[in-house]
């Protein structure tokens, strides 16, 4: 059973247990410094580490750890006890066992887990598993791409090798937001006939990147999915935050920019070839989401080419409108040539 203890203050701390088992502690004071340490502070890594095949593995803490654990199987099976509940833990799972709170897991012995565990903290640690939507109810997450979550450790890993220099730990921090970030972009629904339904209204997004030059609407995109509209809205709104429509718009602007770059097309001539029948409207939509009009935002692309300074100053804010689709994060961010994907 492996238990959190102090460690001295050494370079590195590895621990060899289990066969091709690695584990690496950071000791009391880099772990202090990094409470205070900026772009560290708010989510460090305290433990990380890995095995593979290991039937004996037993973990059992009457009064949790103190720190949050990220659990994420690569292959084989467990069972986890948490929130006085027992769950299967299979490949593609990932876990967040919040701090101090009782647990139990263990390697099943005819099929045993490989695991890879990081310990974290700092001021935002509790919000990972809000963040990745886990709860007392809903406490696993599936991400069936096991090399995309098992590459992004290895990085987090890497990290360990720096001898916990400040650029160390701030890489090692960066890391390990990687991965929570990589399974929050490629988590799907535990239940096969929802990892279905998801899978339908996510094909759409792919659709609206190859019909930027359509007249499309919501009702469209629900039809090809064979979804009611609330249903697929619901889905792609909990993927994107956006509504499809603004989804759809995004894309359509961010092409616009591209031509506006790359081409010398006219206004009216983009307008068209983005679905929009009418200039004036697309020139509406485009300047509440870049906060210039296009052909503004033409004549500054011909500044930056001739100085090489950076095109934009902050754009002004533009507001809400979930009508089009248009958010105020995307008029405060510089409107430089995006290649966009339907994933991004």
């Amino acid at each position: 059973m492996f238990k959190p203890e102090s460690r001295p203050a050494t370079p590195a701390d590895v621990v060899v247990g289990f066969s091709k088992q690695r584990l690496t502690i950071l000791p009391d004071a880099v772990v202090e410094r990094c409470r205070t340490l900026p772009l560290v502070e708010s989510l460090f890594v305290t433990h990380i580490g890995s095995f593979r095949n290991a039937p004996s593995h037993f973990v059992k803490r009457l009064s949790g750890a103190p720190q949050h654990i990220l659990l994420y199987c690569i292959e084989g099976k467990g069972r986890l006890q948490v929130f006085g509940r027992s769950h299967v833990i299979e490949a593609g799972h990932a876990v967040v066992i919040p701090a101090n709170h009782p647990h139990l897991y263990r390697a099943k012995r005819n099929t045993p887990w490989s695991l890879f565990w990081i310990h974290f903290d700092g001021s935002q640690s509790a919000r990972v598993a809000e963040t990745l939507g886990l709860s007392p109810k809903q406490p696993i997450l599936l991400i069936p791409d096991t090399d995309r979550i098992l590459n992004a450790f290895e990085a987090a890993y890497s990290c360990t090798q720096y001898n916990y220099t400040d650029a160390g730990l701030q890489a090692l921090s960066a890391a390990f937001l990687q991965i929570v970030s990589a399974i929050k972009l490629h988590e799907v629904p535990t239940h096969r006939d929802a990892r279905n339904s998801e899978a339908r209204a996510m094909e759409t997004l792919r659709f609206m990147q190859q019909n930027l030059h359509r007249d499309l609407g919501t009702a469209d995109f629900a039809e090809r999915a064979a979804q009611s509209v609330p249903h697929y809205t619901r889905i792609i709104r909990e993927k994107t935050n956006q509504s499809p429509l603004a989804f759809f718009i995004r894309l359509k602007i961010r092409k616009a920019c591209d031509l506006l770059y790359e081409t010398n097309l006219s206004v009216k001539d983009i307008a068209q070839q983005l679905g929009y029948s009418d200039p004036i409207s697309f020139t509406r939509i485009f300047k509440k989401s870049q906060g210039y009009s296009p052909r503004r935002y033409r004549e500054i692309l011909a500044q930056y080419r001739r100085s090489g300074n950076a095109p934009f100053p902050d754009a002004s804010d533009a507001p809400q409108d979930e009508s089009n689709g248009l958010t105020a994060p995307d008029a405060a961010s510089p409107p430089a040539p995006l290649g966009l994907t339907a994933s991004s």
